[in-house]
């Protein structure tokens, strides 16, 4: 039996904890999953978070790529892959929110998640952020921890806990229009719906792995911070085991 711990949130209410249990290898079904992917165009690195989509566990879904590159090589990608789950629209350059709300407006999921092209996932967390969200009632599931990788910097490490709006997976119907910014945009939806539904966070860091790069529209010292907030991932003393162990599933080669 594998077990999670969530915590279940709500506008005027104490926080609840709840524990979730799913037995190994269990299928968990659902209504359809939108995956929302505002690329640059480049085919890396898309193509690893396109790979990690591909190996959800949860079935019901589909990702919809959005990109203000004309003839871009992500475009190619999808094209080539002739995945009858992946759309990709090449639409004209507009600020981040903007883009947002565009792949929301694509999407045909009841559901829409997060679904950002410089990031990897493990192929359950789909799954379990659905699980979480059908045995709590809420309207929207988020990971209370990370991954951290700065490649770069050959740091590896296991975030701080919050809602880290890059996780989301709601109810389409919660979600509120993106203001039209550059950076943050995330920020004020995600701080609209919990001040109005129930959200509930699970913690699951293998989930997802927040990969930090030169194009990242936070700074250097913005990440110094967070990471000066982080942990060690368990029973890895060194940078190598911790990348040999994310790497039995996520696809870390050549990042």
């Amino acid at each position: 039996m594998l077990t999670f711990e969530m915590k279940l949130s709500a506008p005027y209410t104490p926080a609840l904890h709840r524990t979730l249990r799913l037995r190994e290898g269990q299928v968990v079904t659902g209504p359809l999953v939108s995956c929302l992917m505002v690329s640059r165009g480049d085919a890396s690195p898309a193509a690893a978070a396109i790979e990690c989509y591909r190996r959800q566990s949860y079935a019901n879904r589909e990702l919809v790529i959005v990109t203000a590159k004309r003839d871009s090589a992500v475009g190619a990608l999808v094209a080539e892959l002739n995945d009858p789950t992946i759309r990709c629209h090449e639409v004209e350059d507009r600020v981040l929110g903007e883009l947002r709300n565009f792949s929301v407006a694509q999407a045909s999921g009841d559901f829409v998640c997060h679904w950002d092209d410089d990031d990897l996932y493990h192929q359950d967390r789909l799954a379990l952020q659905m699980a979480a969200i059908a045995a709590t009632g809420a309207k929207a599931c988020f990971l209370s921890r990370l991954l951290l990788w700065w490649p770069e910097r050959e740091l590896l490490r296991v975030s701080y806990g919050r809602t880290w709006e890059g996780s989301m997976v709601a109810d389409r119907s919660v979600v509120p229009v993106f203001p039209a910014l550059a950076r943050e945009e995330d920020f004020y939806v995600v701080a609209k719906m919990a001040a109005l539904h129930a959200l509930v966070q699970i913690d699951y860091p293998m989930g997802y792995c927040y990969t930090v790069h030169d194009r990242n529209v936070n700074d250097e010292e913005h990440f110094e911070r967070v990471f000066s907030r982080s942990s060690a991932i368990d029973d890895c003393a060194t940078y190598t085991q911790a990348l040999s162990l994310i790497g039995a599933s996520l696809p870390v080669a050549g990042r």
